[in-house]
């Protein structure tokens, strides 16, 4: 803006005067110049314009101030903004991180009043200073001073608030975790979703998959992998998340067996102790469980169970992602003619006494009886639900099968009535020609009383001396 004076020309022209027309000056239509008229310019003058009289009516009229400049010689300097910044920059345009604190500098000369906006709030009237700000949108800055005659000046500068990258979403078939378990070549689905990017690179190791700050994408893996998304706002301030990608092999159930049987079914006793076994690879955990009762949950293991009646036995091994295998033993009792056979099952009648019998895995069949010192041995058919065996007793003097009259065979069926109890119904003879007898009948008695509880007792020991047996 610069300053400049107003000059006044002054021109006098002498006009030409015809004989008999002296001191009477033409009128201007007709004072035009001819050939025998001589025009003369006797002086030609130039006067500042400030030399001229105020009252003066032709100075006033040509003298008018400019808005804005300064007038005359003794015109206030104007106003001026010497530095005006914004996070240190004065662009027309400052991109600055949203809500981040930032630093605004100004300073002016021959103000006499200054303000400074952010967007339509006044926030300094100082000619000169420094404040910080935080700008949670975008919003211009505005820097407007005038001198004492009411000269203008102003700057401005357009703030954009730039938001920070947030990544909202990114996971992998729902999970997030830094290291993520997955099965071999099972189709996932891996999401992802950020504001305020400008631009994202989504990477399967160094393998880019998208560019797109919103999508989804479906992986397969047959290795470990790294999955990583990175974001960028203008201001080139980055978000980054990473997945680690592990290959969780299937758990293995190498092995799982119960009394040595790793079948899926197996028979055993009522009453019989068993151990059950069980081992497996990649697995984290192992429920093993007997009739729905969980009796073990370590990867391997053994455990002593007791079998009391017909169950199932199962053990689900789990891995590190949830992949769970499961393998199922349906253990039965041995049943004698349909009937559940015990460890040691005690039978009783008034005319014979009592008799336990015990059968076990193998179909191997013994029994020891009160009366005379006698015992059966013989083999269990679980196909016709029969027993076929030998008896023997002692004699009068303490001898077993002296005569063949204290040895014979004997067959065994055992029945269950309509009332449900349980009954021994066998026969014997003496040798193995003789005729039968059909009078062996007995009574399961699954809760003796004290005399035969003593008599079971009794029994049960001699079913553990070999010497009680025919030879």
């Amino acid at each position: 803006m610069g300053f400049f004076k107003k000059y006044r020309l002054t021109i006098l022209i002498f006009l030409p005067v015809s004989c008999g027309q002296e001191n009477d000056i033409l009128e201007p239509e007709v004072a035009a110049f001819s050939d025998d008229a001589v025009a003369e310019v006797s002086e030609v003058s130039i006067e500042p314009a400030s030399e001229i009289k105020p009252e003066d009516p032709e100075a006033s009229e040509n003298t008018e101030l400019i808005e804005g400049e300064a007038d005359g010689p003794d015109a206030l300097a104007a106003p001026s903004i010497d530095a005006f910044t914004v996070a240190e920059q004065d662009l027309e345009t400052v991109l600055v991180q949203k809500d981040a604190i930032q630093n605004i500098q100004w300073q002016t000369s021959n103000a006499e009043t200054c303000s400074l906006t952010q967007g339509n709030d006044q926030i300094s009237d100082e000619k000169s200073g420094s404040l910080e700000l935080a700008f949670s949108q975008d919003a211009p800055m505005s820097l407007s001073c005038t001198n004492a005659e009411g000269v203008i000046v102003n700057k401005v500068i357009s703030v954009a608030a730039i938001p920070d990258v947030v990544i909202i979403k990114f996971n992998l078939s729902g999970q997030d975790a830094d290291i993520i378990g997955v099965k071999k070549d099972k189709e996932q689905i891996l999401e992802w979703e950020a504001t305020g990017a400008e631009s994202c690179s989504i990477l399967q190791d160094d393998t880019p998959l998208s560019t797109e700050h919103l999508g989804s994408e479906k992986l397969k893996f047959k290795t470990d992998a790294k999955i990583t998304i990175q974001c960028l706002n203008l201001l080139g301030i980055q978000a980054e998340k990473i997945f680690n990608i592990v290959v969780v092999p299937d758990p293995k159930i190498t092995s799982f067996s119960v009394g040595g049987e790793d079948k899926k079914n197996a028979e055993f006793l009522s009453g019989s102790n068993q151990q059950v076994v069980w081992a497996s690879e990649n697995a984290v955990a192992c429920s093993v469980k007997q009739g729905g009762v969980e009796i073990g949950n370590t990867p391997a293991g053994a455990v002593d169970i007791v079998i009391n009646a017909a169950t199932d036995l199962t053990i689900d091994c789990e891995n590190s992602i949830g992949i769970i295998k499961s393998k199922k033993i349906e253990v039965n009792l041995i049943l004698i003619g349909g009937i559940a056979a015990t460890v040691n099952a005690f039978f009783f009648d008034p005319g014979w006494s009592g008799m336990v019998i015990r059968i076990d895995a193998n179909n191997n069949f013994l029994a020891t009886y009160d009366y005379d010192e006698g015992s059966v041995i013989g083999t269990y058919n679980p196909a016709t639900g029969e027993v076929e065996g030998t008896w023997c007793e002692e004699d009068d003097f303490g001898n077993r099968a002296s005569s063949s009259d204290h040895v014979g065979d004997a067959e065994f069926f055992f029945v269950q009535e309509a009332d449900g109890k349980i009954k021994l119904d066998g026969r014997w003879r003496e040798g193995s020609s003789g005729d039968w007898n059909n009078d062996w009948k007995m009574d399961l008695i699954p809760n003796p009383n004290s005399d035969q509880e003593a008599i079971e007792n009794d029994l049960i020991q001699r079913l553990s001396n070999s010497s009680t047996f025919c030879p």
